[in-house]
């Protein structure tokens, strides 16, 4: 179970797929 890395993960992810 994550918390805030799979958050922080998430958030790379999205970030990387926006580019």
């Amino acid at each position: 179970m994550e918390t805030s890395v799979a958050r922080k993960h998430i958030h790379d992810l999205k970030r990387m797929n926006v580019i």
